[in-house]
């Protein structure tokens, strides 16, 4: 079976709320998980081209599927973008799998904070998950589904508490009516973009 990997590109979390009113919600969802990705990292990521080597390097494990929104920010490719279609399961996180959307933040979170423009860009990702699925905020990290795993660094974990405070707050807010035409803010690429680039997330 071919890998799943939409390699989409949202600019701002407006226009990937607005793409995904666009899609039929299902029903598998819960809640998500929260990642690292380790390597590549800020001045690592590539955008199109970073997508497209992830692919490949979870093809080779046996994988259809991965996560499914890798979000940058203090990149030169900063936005949000898909992998995995957010209408199916991902794979990311064991048993979390079967019930949470799968989000990656571009760094090495272990011993450093994530930034208040990262944990902003991963409360409004989630927002728009969960909004379009019509779910809770519930938000656990990939060490909660996996004990043993150090994902998503132990300074990120500590800032669970934050992420999950704003999800919580952002989601008693009404929200805007997503407008998405065919001129909305979104760079979609195939999975075929050659690049090579070293990726060792940690799963």
């Amino acid at each position: 079976m071919s890998f799943h990997n939409l390699n989409l590109h949202f600019a701002s979390p407006s226009a990937f709320a607005a793409w995904l009113a666009t899609q039929a919600p299902g029903t598998w969802a819960t809640g998500s998980t929260y990642h690292n990705t380790f390597k590549p990292d800020e001045a690592q990521w590539r955008g199109h081209a970073s997508m497209t080597t992830m692919a490949g390097f979870y093809a080779a494990k046996g994988w259809t599927t991965g996560p499914h929104c890798y979000l940058a920010s203090g990149t030169a490719h900063d936005g949000i973008w898909v992998m995995t279609p957010p209408t199916m399961p991902g794979t990311h996180a064991g048993d979390c799998n079967r019930t949470r959307f799968g989000i990656e933040v571009v760094g090495d979170f272990d011993q450093r904070l994530m930034t208040r423009a990262q944990l902003v860009l991963l409360v409004q990702a989630a927002t728009a998950l969960h909004r379009w699925q019509d779910i809770g905020p519930d938000l656990v990290a990939h060490r909660d589904c996996m004990p043993g795993r150090t994902c998503p660094g132990n300074a990120a974990y500590a800032q669970k508490p934050i992420i999950q405070a704003m999800l919580a707050a952002a989601l008693m807010v009404p929200p805007a009516s997503p407008a998405y035409s065919e001129d909305s803010p979104i760079l979609g690429l195939t999975s075929t973009t050659p690049r090579s680039e070293e990726h060792t997330s940690e799963l």
